[in-house]
């Protein structure tokens, strides 16, 4: 399997990038049953491998976010499930709990903490799709495992919440627009040829 690691970056909220990463677990869990290297071969269109929970079932790959053990800290301390939480409320504990984390991080921790905390996890063996790629400390560890970053613009939006320059990146780099609908998404990943 080619490109085991890979990253989604987006300069704003809302790009897509978790619809993105849906899109990326149907297209390699297609190129496997046209190589019949699934035992579960039905060609199902991306709303029915959905549907039945691809990602989660037979994609190859797992969803992973540099943000999983902050939210898992943040559950631990409030008691409360951060990704459970409606936008408005996550945008204001979101920014409650960075600055507490901030100020352990530079009290405490290794500035690169949560990074260094999911690249452990990292095998040889692994195939990731990481759906939250925003900082330089992230970008350098995707590049130091030979990572693929794509990056998805969102032509509508001014703001830059997060502008990462992923130019500095040897590794492979696709740059996408933001598509109107799901079937144009998978049509123009499909024509990365990333699998």
């Amino acid at each position: 399997m080619a490109n085991r690691l890979i990253a989604i970056h987006s300069p704003t909220n809302g790009a897509g990038k978790s619809t993105l990463a849906k899109v990326l677990h149907y297209l390699a869990w297609k190129k496997q049953v046209e190589k019949n290297e699934l035992s579960i071969i039905p060609k199902l269109t991306y709303d029915e491998f959905i549907n039945l929970g691809g990602p989660d079932k037979v994609s190859p790959y797992r969803t992973r976010s540099f943000a999983d053990l902050p939210n898992d800290v943040y559950e631990l301390i409030k008691g409360e499930r951060f990704k459970d939480l409606p936008r408005e409320k996550k945008e204001l504990r979101r920014d409650q709990f960075v600055d507490m984390c901030e100020t352990l991080k530079h009290k405490v921790f290794h500035e690169s903490i949560w990074t260094h905390a999911l690249m452990l996890q990292w095998k040889e063996d692994s195939a990731w799709i990481i759906d939250d790629l925003r900082f330089e400390d992230e970008l350098d560890a995707i590049v130091a495992r030979d990572g693929l970053v794509i990056e998805i613009i969102d032509d509508s939006r001014e703001t830059k919440d997060y502008d990462l320059d992923t130019s500095v990146s040897n590794n492979d780099l696709y740059i996408i627009k933001k598509q109107p609908t799901v079937k144009e998404l998978v049509e123009v990943v499909s024509n990365l040829n990333i699998f």
